[in-house]
Parts: structure tokens; C-alpha cells; sequence
């Protein structure tokens, strides 16, 4: 039995929802996408990783999700 990190067919799918007006911003979020594509490329895992960014108002999958504090991470 081989763990995740060795499998070829297991894929981590990473989604952060940035609820922040000020971070939505065009030049702040671009400035932050920036950053954060270079901090990702340093992960050397065997996985398969994908990141996606989504921005705006995000309660109603925070609502399904049961995750109604804007404070958890």
C-alpha cells in the first residue's frame, strides 16, 4: 500500500475564497495573485497540486459549507 503522496492518481485541489472589498481590488488582488503564484511554486510535492483563487462574496458556499465565521481559516 503506498501513501497519497507517492500515487500518480491522486490530485490535490487547493481553493481559497478571499471575501475581503479591499483585497478584491484590481491592483491589490493582482499584486496579490503575484505573490502567492511564486510562494506555490516551492512546494516539491509528488502530488499532483492544483490552487484556484476565487474572489467576492462567497456566503452561500460558506453557508453549505457551515463555515459562517469570516474569522476560520
Amino acid at each position: 500500500m503506498t501513501p497519497f503522496s507517492e500515487s500518480k492518481s491522486v490530485q490535490l485541489y487547493e481553493v481559497s475564497f478571499i471575501d475581503s472589498w479591499f483585497l478584491c481590488l484590481n491592483p491589490i488582488k493582482r499584486l496579490l495573485l503575484r505573490f502567492m503564484r511564486k510562494s506555490s511554486y516551492g512546494a516539491k510535492d509528488a502530488l499532483q497540486r492544483h490552487i484556484v483563487y476565487s474572489f467576492g462574496d462567497h456566503y452561500y458556499v460558506r453557508k453549505e459549507l457551515k463555515i459562517l465565521n469570516l474569522l476560520t481559516g
